[in-house]
């Protein structure tokens, strides 16, 4: 009887040290996620894997004022030519002070948008923009990373390039 006792015990002690095992280990990982959300949070910057698509009324439209007019990098042939367009940054809406924060900022430096972006259409070429089929959009990707960096947020989801004339 003593010996049934004594293994009740020894049973009882690993089941309790495993349970107290399983308890630790989850907290632990639970406290690393709650941190890497609350991360992401504070800077503004998500997974942009995360990133779902947003709805028209989810973003919030900033022009980079007037229409950007330079001239594009001289091609093989010599010839010398310009692009005017019209840029224009999304930022996501949906995430209340954050959003305010980065609308305020990229409203606040609009000139540094403007010049980043100025800086990477004067490096293209004609044929870069007008005989690729996806120019533009490569040029809208290439700015939006740009200004993301620049302003260190992905809430910046967007960059649309419109009205550009070419000669």
């Amino acid at each position: 009887m003593e010996k049934n006792k004594f293994m009740l015990v020894i049973i009882l002690a690993v089941l309790v040290l495993m349970l107290g095992t399983i308890i630790g280990v989850s907290l632990y990982v639970l406290n690393i996620m709650q941190n890497q959300a609350l991360e992401a949070e504070d800077t503004g910057n998500r997974n942009p894997q995360a990133i779902r698509k947003l709805a028209v009324e989810e973003k919030t439209p900033i022009e980079l004022g007037e229409p950007l007019q330079t001239n594009l990098k001289t091609d093989d042939d010599g010839k010398s030519r310009y692009i005017q367009m019209l840029v224009t940054v999304e930022v996501d809406n949906t995430q209340g002070k954050e959003s305010e924060a980065v609308i305020t900022l990229i409203n606040r430096y609009l000139y540094v948008a403007r010049s980043i972006t100025f800086n990477l259409v004067r490096n293209r070429t004609y044929a870069d923009v007008q005989d690729n089929p996806d120019g533009v959009s490569l040029l809208e990707r290439e700015i939006l990373e740009a200004l993301r960096d620049e302003f260190e947020s992905n809430l910046i989801v967007g960059v649309v390039i419109s009205d550009y004339i070419m000669q």
